[in-house]
């Protein structure tokens, strides 16, 4: 496997690892494949994932999108332990397909303004470059204002391919990319998009939904980084998006 000075970061969505509509439930058939696939590349990866059905149902159910004033640090915790109970099934599918894992929880990776410190940047790059594979998650975080709140895998995601100066962000979701209207599924995928680009959701879940995607890879995009929206529930895709080969996807730009 190689390790260059630049990493790809993949964001594996909490609807592609898991069954979303049902608690707690791993979609291993799905989980494996994708990481086969980003094996089989032979590339350094950064590996962030969402928390689908572990930690979008509980989040919602207990209002811990709300931080303290709807909620409670039970709550929170719950949340949280679920996330790591994902994590632990991630990295342990990761182990059986070949990479070394080590995972990097949010809350000893960023200071609570959401940035991430220096001392973080420097062991997230000492790790991939030893030959481990960083994975991190989105959760539930600790917050000055609110008491806690929840940190989207969409957000680390972007935060590390800026900080770590990312050959290539890849957001591996459940449809083919951003539609102008996500209600008409008649409709093809935008192959671009940009800060200028107009589109129409169907809703929102526990981080935000596809507009907040969006607005997190854009942050990736205006500093020259490789940004692509994949469907990664179709097999290969993700392993193309990662070498760079021509597929179906959204790939988001700039405009200057």
């Amino acid at each position: 496997m190689k390790f260059p000075t630049q990493p790809i970061v993949v964001k594996l969505g909490g609807s592609v690892i898991t069954h979303k509509e049902k608690e707690s439930t791993i979609n291993q058939t799905n989980l494996r494949r994708l990481l086969t696939e980003i094996h089989s590349t032979g590339i350094a990866v950064v590996i962030v994932h969402g928390g689908g059905s572990f930690g979008h149902i509980l989040a919602q159910r207990y209002s811990v999108t709300q931080g303290r004033s709807c909620s409670t640090p039970w709550a929170a915790s719950l949340v949280m332990h679920n996330m790591a109970c994902l994590n632990n099934l991630v990295v342990n599918e990761m182990l059986d397909v070949g990479f070394a894992p080590l995972t990097f929880p949010p809350h000893a990776l960023l200071s609570d303004n959401l940035y991430f410190p220096s001392a973080s940047r420097r062991l997230l790059e000492h790790a991939y470059l030893e030959g481990f594979t960083p994975v991190t998650f989105g959760d539930v975080v600790l917050d000055h204002k609110t008491g806690f709140k929840i940190l989207s895998g969409d957000y680390l995601a972007a935060q590390l391919a800026i900080i770590l100066k990312a050959d290539a962000l890849i957001f591996g979701t459940a449809v083919d990319g951003v539609y102008p209207d996500f209600s008409a599924p008649d409709l093809s995928p935008y192959t671009e998009i940009d800060q200028h680009t107009k589109f129409s959701t169907l809703g929102s879940d526990a981080t935000g939904g596809i507009r907040f995607k969006v607005k997190q890879a854009l942050r990736a995009a205006k500093v020259g980084i490789r940004t692509w929206i994949v469907n990664a529930d179709k097999p290969s895709l993700l392993a193309h998006a990662i070498t760079n080969q021509d597929i179906l996807c959204t790939r988001v730009v700039w405009r200057r």
